[in-house]
């Protein structure tokens, strides 16, 4: 579990480049090794939105019984999951994947 603790770089903030025009990209799931598991950094314009989202997610997790992990950071969220007794993604995580995009879209699509 010490991996979750140590520094990053990269994984939250990156320091903005300087060439313009910037060009937007959907952030996606990315798929890790060792243990397998899938990751997405979701941004947000405002703490009220990130907080809505967290809260959003935590409900949904309760319903489903099934549990990532989320690391927050100034107006972002790195959103980790995977089937820790089997360290691997599952069709479970795939699910859970696919019900945090639902609920950032939401967000999205309130959010001022």
């Amino acid at each position: 579990m010490r991996e979750y603790f140590e520094p990053q770089s990269g994984l939250l903030t990156e320091a903005p480049g300087r060439d313009l025009p910037i060009t937007v990209t959907k952030e996606t799931w990315t798929r890790n090794d060792n243990p397998e598991s899938l990751r997405k950094l979701f941004r947000f314009k405002s703490s009220i939105s990130m907080l809505s989202f967290i809260e959003d997610v935590v409900q949904m997790q309760d319903e489903v019984g099934h549990y990532g992990k989320l690391l927050v950071e100034k107006n972002a969220v790195l959103a980790h999951v995977s089937t820790t007794v089997l360290e691997r993604v599952t069709d479970l995580d795939v699910e859970w994947a696919a019900q945090v995009d639902q609920i950032y879209d939401d967000v999205k699509s309130t959010e001022l």
